[in-house]
């Protein structure tokens, strides 16, 4: 499957106009993003945009709120769920490789 810097050509990603397919992203976008502090939804423009060709392992996150391919190196905005931390209501969300993530139960942010 054709990957695009970590997403894959089906993947939509949301911009002030709406949704776009991520193949035909230019870089003029702005995109939403989750503020890591408050959790309020910005919308920002990007640093750079890379598109690649793309033949690796990859990693599915499919729920009821995401459905994204992205290569094993895109690091992914969760949250631990079963953590003492987590008990405790302290878990805060992080970045963390797929691959740390397998077998886990973690909680995706989802604007």
């Amino acid at each position: 499957m054709a990957m695009a810097d970590g997403y894959d050509d089906r993947t939509d990603v949301l911009t002030a106009s709406g949704w776009k397919p991520w193949p035909l992203v230019d870089g003029a976008e702005t995109f939403a993003t989750v503020d890591p502090f408050s959790g309020a939804l910005r919308y920002q423009a990007a640093t750079g945009i890379f598109h690649r060709e793309f033949c690796g392992p990859t990693y599915r996150v499919r729920s009821e709120q995401i459905d994204l391919l992205v290569g094993v190196d895109q690091d992914l905005w969760i949250q631990r769920v079963d953590t003492r931390a987590a008990r405790r209501g302290e878990q805060p969300f992080t970045f963390e490789a797929p691959g740390a993530l397998l077998h886990k139960r973690v909680r995706y942010e989802c604007a």
